[in-house]
């Protein structure tokens, strides 16, 4: 049965893919002022948008294709769009996406994504599953419209709420850019999500129908508190996804989608970048003391092809 999340998929919007802002350093500039006779200063490091040039395994550079520092004092539409539930039927559980300056905001190079419980309940507008009453609302982002991408690296500096009981549900995640292959055939790619049942665990998966039964999540990944910032990377490429956590290769998979598919589909079409923070169900579901506000941050994210 698809998820929750699937309800996403009822959404497809043309997704236009900025071109790359490349910003070189020069290797041969000057030795300074200071340097001793005779023996030259050492070559700065090239950098572009994203940083510090990084270099794949054969030798080449990678090429910036994304970068947000969240350096603002508010969210660059240019960027990012905001998911709201009225829009798209989205919701985890019992949380309402919408776009406001409680939910959604970004201040001292953080973006910061919130559920908040209000003091009496509101209803929510639901296009697809019926409007509802809810306390709580919720903060998600995501890049459908602005920037999609096949394969590469990416890497994403967030810190989850610092909450160890039932309730939450954060996750940085990859969704279709259209649906290539159909509602339910086209994906999904899962570089974290955290249960805040589980405080120190955080979880890797990819979601497509599987020619056979196949374990779809990284069973063993840890961070070691929720207190600090963490950075999440995933090199994708036409074969196999690796996640790394804070450099620490943590799971890497290839697929096998069930017919008339072939790898490398459904994981061969670009795909926008979403982040979430919303409420846990099930064994998740929120208690009677979870704090009525939960805040993710993300410091940045980048992607390279």
């Amino acid at each position: 049965m698809d998820s929750p999340r699937t309800l996403l998929r009822r959404v497809a919007v043309a997704l236009v893919l900025p071109a790359p802002l490349l910003l070189p350093v020069a290797a041969g500039d000057p030795a300074p002022a200071d340097a001793a006779p005779g023996v030259a200063a050492a070559a700065p490091q090239a950098a572009d948008a994203c940083g510090t040039r990084r270099t794949k395994a054969n030798g080449v550079a990678w090429r910036c294709s994304f970068s947000d520092d969240f350096s603002g004092s508010s969210l660059d539409r240019d960027k990012w769009a905001v998911t709201t539930t009225a829009e798209t039927g989205y919701r985890l559980a019992d949380e309402c996406f919408v776009d406001d300056r409680t939910t959604v905001a970004v201040s001292g190079g953080k973006l910061r994504l919130t559920a908040r419980r209000l003091p009496t309940a509101r209803t929510c507008t639901d296009p697809v599953s019926g409007n509802f009453a809810t306390r709580w609302t919720a903060g998600m982002v995501h890049t459908r419209g602005q920037f999609s991408q096949s394969y590469g690296l990416y890497e994403i500096r967030a810190r989850f709420p610092a909450i160890q009981q039932p309730g939450l549900h954060s996750a940085l995640w990859f969704y279709p850019e259209k649906f290539w292959y159909g509602p339910g055939a086209s994906g999904e790619i899962d570089l974290v999500e955290h249960y805040s049942f589980m405080p120190r665990r955080v979880i890797p998966s990819l979601l497509y129908r599987p020619a056979t039964p196949v374990q779809q999540s990284g069973p063993g990944c840890f961070i070691d508190s929720l207190l600090t910032f963490h950075t999440y990377q995933l090199e994708w490429t036409p074969t196999r996804m690796t996640m790394t956590y804070d450099g620490k290769p943590c799971w890497s998979t290839s697929w096998t989608p069930a017919a008339p598919l072939t790898a490398p589909a459904p994981f061969d079409r670009p795909f926008v970048t979403v982040l979430t923070q919303g409420l846990g169900s099930g064994v998740n579901a929120p208690g009677p003391y979870l704090p009525g506000v939960a805040t993710m941050e993300v410091e940045y994210v980048r992607a390279w092809h």
